[in-house]
């Protein structure tokens, strides 16, 4: 994919689990789209597998200039729902340095798989990093790859930390 310096980044809804559909669909029409994705293993009927998927799961971003570029037909395309907005009517312009990180990220975990089924909520966890080390707690959810929510209890206070998946191991 070449970045365009005349063209800025939007980005897109789509509707559940079409993120390839409305791209493919998207790409079809001669736009020029972006979907970051990763690896991951997923329990299906009791089996392991590799499945790629959306880093962004409902979001497509696409490269438009906003003075050339005919956007009417974007959101009738199959698969997408409307144009992310932040604030206002406007469709909100993500910064292609965003665009060009998330691409050089996406080239860094090209072979990484991720297991975001390892652990389930309410799972006894044990933390091991330095500030935590064997602290028991209950796993929460991830948040995105990089990121667990582990619920603790100390000094008689339940409080969630945010912790390297990594970080954490069975009870």
């Amino acid at each position: 994919m070449n970045i365009k310096d005349t063209k800025s980044w939007w980005l897109l809804m789509t509707k559940a689990h079409k993120e390839f559909y409305a791209e493919e669909q998207l790409n079809n029409q001669g736009y020029t789209t972006y979907s970051p994705q990763v690896k991951r293993l997923r329990k299906r009927k009791g089996k392991v597998i590799k499945n790629t998927e959306p880093l962004f799961p409902k979001y497509v971003f696409i490269q438009l200039d906003p003075t050339q570029d005919n956007w009417m037909p974007i959101r009738s395309t199959r698969g997408i729902t409307n144009f992310v907005k932040f604030g206002g009517n406007m469709p909100a312009q993500v910064p292609t340095s965003i665009i060009e990180t998330l691409m050089q990220e996406e080239k860094n975990f090209a072979d990484k798989v991720f297991d975001m089924d390892r652990y389930k909520k309410g799972q006894v966890v044990t933390i091991n990093n330095k500030a935590f080390k064997n602290i028991r707690g209950i796993f929460q959810c991830y948040e995105g790859e990089q990121r667990a929510m582990v619920l603790i209890s100390l000094l008689q206070t339940e409080t969630i930390l945010d912790v390297s998946p990594a970080e954490i191991c069975n009870a």
